[in-house]
């Protein structure tokens, strides 16, 4: 296997954006992967997969992630799709489905944004009843309807 093909697979690629999300110069992957700066840019010209990698960086990751656990703390809709195939015919199913707001999410969220009014050093008791009155107000929300 040659190095170009060893860099454009997935865990290649993962590699390559992890380095960058790191914060690695082009020079330096390069380095790393055992070839010249050049030689890694012609890769990445030819190749999306590459030049999506080292487009990559630590702050485009860390939004991503605040975003996945900002929808897991409110709670989201989405579509699942099924294919069953019966006899050679393939048969789509789409169903509409509701993830509900996820605690774990939530008092992530919380104590890291609003550390003040929701870490545990303000008191545990207090930020206690504070999520459990959170709590309430969620499962009673739940209980008159099926999502926001």
């Amino acid at each position: 296997m040659g190095k170009f093909a060893r860099w454009s697979e997935p865990e290649g690629l993962a590699l390559l954006a992890a380095w960058r999300r790191e914060g690695c110069p082009t020079e330096e992957i390069a380095r790393r992967c055992g070839v010249r700066e050049a030689v890694l840019l012609g890769w990445a010209r030819r190749c999306p997969g590459v030049e999506a990698a080292l487009r990559t960086t630590g702050e485009a990751a860390d939004a991503q992630v605040e975003n996945a656990l900002l929808r897991r703390a409110l709670g989201y809709r989405y579509t699942e799709i099924v294919e069953d195939e019966n006899g050679g015919a393939v048969k789509r199913r789409e169903t509409q489905k509701y993830e509900p707001p996820n605690i774990t999410a939530i008092k992530l969220w919380l104590s890291c944004r609003l550390p003040e009014k929701w870490g545990a050093r303000v008191g545990e008791a207090d930020a206690q009843d504070r999520l459990d009155a959170l709590l309430a107000a969620l499962d009673a929300q739940a209980g008159g309807e099926e999502a926001p």
